[in-house]
């Protein structure tokens, strides 16, 4: 089934997942001294972004794993 939400558009250019991807990714969350209640506001990565399918393990660059 093709990914419908924040990963659309994306598989893995050798075994064709659809994930799970570990993606490097910039994130916004409330910090306190203490640490942070782990909860994000916002989620980003760009095309140059490290990103490695969690199946067969390729890793390149989150622009490689856009269908196109």
């Amino acid at each position: 089934m093709p990914n419908d939400n924040v990963l659309i558009g994306m598989e893995c250019p050798k075994c064709k997942s659809e994930g799970p991807f570990n993606i490097e990714c910039t994130a916004t969350f409330t910090v306190w001294d203490d640490g942070t209640d782990l909860e994000y506001s916002e989620l980003d990565w760009e095309d140059s972004a490290t990103c490695i399918c969690k199946n067969c393990g390729f890793e390149g660059k989150a622009f490689d794993f856009k269908i196109r």
